[in-house]
Order: structure tokens, then C-alpha cells, then sequence
């Protein structure tokens, strides 16, 4: 099956929100209500879990369509199958104190997490998207794009998407004197 990757947008926003409200998240119910906006956010975790679905979906509408949050999805015809959340660095304010100084700017990208719709997974979709984001950033003069992925045990955890994905795309291992792990593809 071919599948189409489209940025998101205020014309594809629609489609990212249909594909939250349409999964289970069987695995992890909170992430339902998420709409990505978890690493967006620099609240405590405490506050964070005070936030309504609503909440997030009223705030990721504004902030697609001022363009302070980005991303790619991938269509199955009109389906909406995949989601990839990429952006610049400054964007994730929850992990920006996380990150090595040089890395918060506004010429790297960050890529943290994916939503394959139930049915779709490992048909390569993440892969796709995580092509896309490369191409995309690379064709926009960034100079680096980062990873965090957690290689977790349950498979629908790995939301960061996994180590080899992006070792196959020529990111490289780095570990910062504190032991921090991060994958990074210079551009």
C-alpha cells in the first residue's frame, strides 16, 4: 500500500485530531487526550494531569495554526494512519532544560513522538514519516536533528520511535558527560 505524508497544517489539523479521538491507546488511556501536547508544555507533571483533553485539543488548534507546533501525517487515501510530532528544539519547553545548550536553537529539530493508528503498525509508516521530517528540515537549513527514543519492552511504549530506525538513517550515538543519551543526524 502507498501512503501519502502530508505537514500538518491548518488544512490537515482536522485529520491529527480525528486520529487521537479515533485510537484506543489500550495500552496507555491518558495518552488519548495528550494531542501531543505533553512535551509542548513546561507545567509540572502534577498540573499536567489536571489538564482535560479538551484542554490540550483547544491548545494544539491554536498552536498549529500559529504554527508553533509541526509535525506529518500520513494518509492511507483520506485515512489518517500516522503521526510524527517534528519541530525545532524550542518548541518542547519540557525538554529544553534536558538538552545540551547546543542543541536549543532554532536550526535543530527534534523529532519525539509517534501515533500509528491501530491496524497500521509496522508497515514502515514511522519510518516514512521520520523520512520526511529529514528531508523537510534538511531542505529548511537546519543543521542537526535529535531523537530521544526509550527502546521500552512494550512495544506501543516506544512512541520516540526506535534506536535502529534511526541508526539506520546515519544519526549517531552520543552520551553527554552526565550519561544523557541522545541519537543526533547532522544535516
Amino acid at each position: 500500500m502507498k501512503y501519502e505524508i502530508k505537514k500538518l497544517s491548518k488544512e490537515t489539523k482536522h485529520n491529527f485530531f480525528s486520529l487521537f479521538e479515533d485510537s484506543q491507546f489500550a495500552h496507555q488511556k491518558s495518552w488519548k487526550t495528550c494531542f501531543c501536547r505533553f512535551y509542548h508544555t513546561d507545567c509540572s507533571y502534577e498540573d499536567w494531569m489536571k489538564r482535560s483533553g479538551l484542554d490540550n485539543m483547544k491548545e494544539a488548534d491554536v498552536e498549529i495554526d500559529s504554527d508553533n507546533m509541526s509535525g506529518f501525517l500520513a494518509f492511507e487515501g483520506d485515512l489518517c494512519v500516522g503521526w510524527l510530532n517534528a519541530g525545532p528544539v524550542p518548541f518542547y519547553k519540557r525538554l529544553i532544560n534536558d538538552l545540551l545548550p547546543e542543541y536549543v536553537n532554532d536550526k535543530t529539530a527534534l523529532t519525539i513522538c509517534y501515533v500509528i493508528k491501530e491496524g497500521y503498525r509496522e508497515r514502515g509508516i514511522a519510518s516514512l514519516l521520520l523520512n520526511q521530517a529529514i528531508d523537510y528540515f534538511r531542505e529548511l537549513g537546519f543543521t542537526r536533528m535529535i531523537a530521544l527514543p526509550t527502546d521500552n519492552t512494550v512495544r506501543e511504549r516506544n512512541y520516540r520511535g526506535f534506536t535502529q530506525m534511526y541508526l539506520n538513517r546515519g544519526y549517531k550515538e552520543i552520551i553527554s558527560e552526565s550519561g544523557d543519551r541522545y541519537l543526533v543526524l547532522e544535516l
